[in-house]
């Protein structure tokens, strides 16, 4: 997780973070999102695996799967325009 603060921290792209480590609830407990949508007005949640987008949909998050080998640019901007792209 450093790693990944490191490099898209620097580029201004997250606003905040929120680990299940640091936190000590982890995806998809209720309350992980419940704390998530506490940080910021809106919240866009991107996840390698199912369950954790849909479950983030459900909490009435942004929830984009980060499919292996899809265009997660394309998925990005699907979602934050609220279009219904290939993603579930």
């Amino acid at each position: 997780m450093a790693l990944v603060r490191e490099q898209l921290g620097a580029a201004g792209l997250v606003d905040h973070w929120l680990c299940s480590g640091e936190l000590g609830v982890a995806k998809p407990d209720p309350r992980f999102w419940s704390h998530l949508r506490g940080l910021a007005p809106a919240v866009v949640v991107v996840d390698d695996q199912l369950d954790n987008v849909v479950a983030a949909r459900a909490a009435g998050l942004t929830g984009v799967w980060a499919l292996p080998g899809a265009d997660l640019e394309a998925r990005l901007v699907a979602a934050l325009a609220g279009a219904s792209g290939p993603h579930p």
